[in-house]
């Protein structure tokens, strides 16, 4: 009997317990933790063992799966993913269910592939044709755990005859070996030599990160002691007038110098940057090499940073039809995400200047400074004020916020000043406050 695990998010539990009956009903033994944890049992200790004994993941995907800041449901997902890195690609074992019509999250699984690259079945369009296909896909295997073994026939007295046929066989297939393996030493050192070229050619001295490696090691050595960066930059109207290009510049150095095993959370800095959606999450792949490829741990990376791009591209056209800059929303959204056990960094990419929520630090011969107390008891009052648990927060690419600004370098100094108050204040680190990130032209 196949058994299969279904993760879920609370909201769709009525919806998973329809499911896990329809699959009982045809010979599937299903867990799920509202009928399968017992009192008295370690909840995570048997959530991780059923997972790893079942011959079938089933992850059951929604609208309020997505809607969902924090669930347990992602660990579920992790412990699902490094499983899933270690079992046969020819056989089915992860299983996404749409129940609502929503995206797969994008990710990774290693070898340059996502969740969103596995087939998945859509009960929100086909209900029972839905539950069939599941039960067939359990049915057809019988379970990957399930015993195969045959009786082993008795072998033969061996003859004089066939020992020597077996002897020259076997001296042949020494032979054999050892030239392979000094044919796949070649090709080692030949890809090593390879992969030393791509990473030579991919980046210039101080230029932009390219798809692979990082193009500035002082940016490398100030994110290396962070598993956690949460990456604002700014975003349409609130990107100061030609200044895109050094911001995606920035933004991109920083998805390419995070150490690998780091989850990069990318937000957009809008007017309205606390509700706005993050256009990227993910972690930084570790470089395992798959089959022995020396180059798949290099495609891996080169794939992540090419995604990480794409939704870095995005930014440019978000929250363009609205005025203002809400620096101050998106490191109260990265707050609500970073967990009190990680070592996380808060970048945010802009002009650093507060002109939304009530709040205008962008005024005429006014040192930004001057707003902290007032700004930090109106967050306090309203219950408002970020909780950073300790994580630090470099802020880069301040700058005049528009050409009709005559902004000193003095009233910068006071805006670095007024956002270590905030951070401060907010149980956190103020690491740099600069108008570009180390090592990185602002031009």
């Amino acid at each position: 009997m196949a058994r299969i695990f279904i993760s879920y998010v609370r909201e769709d539990v009525a919806t998973v317990a329809a499911l896990a009956k329809e699959l009982q009903s045809r010979g599937i033994d299903v867990w799920y933790d509202r009928d399968s944890l017992l009192p008295g049992q370690r909840w995570r200790h048997e959530i991780k063992a059923a997972i790893a004994r079942g011959d079938y993941f089933l992850a059951c995907f929604s609208r309020a799966y997505a809607a969902r800041s924090s669930t347990y449901m992602n660990e579920e997902l992790a412990l699902a993913i490094e499983q899933l890195r270690l079992r046969p690609t020819d056989r089915s074992w992860f299983i996404p269910a749409l129940l609502d019509d929503c995206e797969i999250p994008d990710r990774d699984i290693g070898a340059g592939e996502s969740l969103q690259d596995i087939q998945a079945a859509r009960l929100c369009d086909d209900w029972a044709g839905g539950v069939a296909r599941i039960v067939r896909v359990a049915q057809t295997s019988g379970g990957e755990n399930a015993s195969s073994e045959e009786p082993r026939p008795v072998p033969l007295p061996e003859t004089s005859h066939v020992r020597t046929k077996r002897l020259v066989a076997a001296s042949r297939l020494r032979f054999r070996i050892v030239v392979a393996a000094s044919l796949i030493l070649l090709g080692a050192i030949a890809l090593g030599a390879v992969v030393a070229r791509l990473r030579a050619s991919d980046v210039e001295p101080g230029g932009p990160a390219a798809e692979s490696g990082c193009a500035d090691p002082q940016v490398a050595q100030l994110l290396s002691p962070f598993d956690t960066i949460e990456l604002g930059v700014a975003s349409g109207s609130a990107i100061p007038p030609g200044r895109w290009a050094a911001y995606h510049k920035m933004a991109s150095v920083v998805v390419a110098c995070a150490r690998p095993g780091t989850r990069i959370t990318i937000r957009p800095i809008t007017q309205h940057a606390f509700t706005e959606t993050p256009v990227f999450a993910n972690v930084v792949p570790v470089g395992i090499s798959v089959r022995g490829n020396p180059l798949s741990a290099e495609m891996q990376r080169r794939y992540f940073i090419r995604r990480a791009g794409s939704a870095l591209d995005k930014l440019a056209s978000i929250g363009s039809a609205g005025h203002g800059n809400d620096p101050l929303g998106a490191l109260m959204a990265a707050s609500r995400d970073i967990s009190p056990r990680s070592q996380a960094v808060v970048v945010l990419i802009g002009s650093g200047w507060q002109q939304s929520g009530g709040i205008n630090t962008f005024a005429f011969h006014v040192p930004p400074e001057r707003f902290a107390p007032k700004v930090l008891h109106d967050l306090r009052v309203s219950h408002a004020l970020p909780n950073l648990k300790g994580a630090h927060v470099i802020l880069a690419g301040i700058a005049n916020d528009a050409s009709e600004m005559d902004v000193t370098d003095s009233q910068l100094e006071s805006l670095c000043r007024f956002w270590a108050a905030v951070v401060e204040a907010s149980d956190g680190n103020s690491s740099q406050c600069m108008p570009s990130l180390p090592g990185i032209t602002s031009d």
